[in-house]
């Protein structure tokens, strides 16, 4: 477990302003997409849609940007893990499991002893919804990160 006080060593910093920057962008970019192509469904449904274009965004552009601009950093969408097992991936919507939108790591090691490491964690949020203090904290635990590396994602 990372300390609470920890911070980022400058290069995932670089990495975690870089996905940041294109976080807010797509966000801003898909919710006035998903308005106007569905102005009728529900805010729930609407979020919905929201977080598949999200995702499909994330793994069409971002992973690849990310791959050219900062190498040794990686991103995944939509990822479910485990609880009471640290870092364990769970299978999507398992029961208990946590499934933050968007995960920044830094890669370490080599082929045979390659390393995750968390730097950042995002969740979108279309509505009024908040991240609550409860989903920060077993997000937090599960992933190894101080409560302070996880980011809220919300349209302008």
């Amino acid at each position: 477990m990372i300390p609470a006080d920890s911070t980022r060593p400058a290069d995932a910093q670089a990495a975690k302003d870089f996905v940041a920057e294109w976080v807010m962008d797509a966000v801003n970019t898909l919710w006035p997409t998903a308005q106007s192509k569905y102005p009728n469904i529900p805010p729930m449904n609407l979020g919905m849609v929201a977080h598949i274009y999200f995702e499909r965004l994330t793994n069409l552009d971002l992973v690849h940007a990310l791959a050219e601009a900062h190498p040794q950093f990686m991103v995944r969408a939509e990822e479910s893990f485990r609880e009471g097992i640290l870092g364990e991936i769970a299978r999507r919507g398992e029961g208990g499991s946590i499934r933050p939108d968007l995960i920044l790591f830094r890669i370490g090691g080599d082929i045979e002893t390659a390393i995750e490491e968390v730097v950042a964690v995002w969740d979108l949020k279309t509505g009024d919804a908040m991240i609550t203090q409860e989903w920060a904290e077993k997000t937090a635990a599960r992933l190894g990160i101080p409560l302070e590396w996880i980011y809220t994602i919300r349209p302008d």
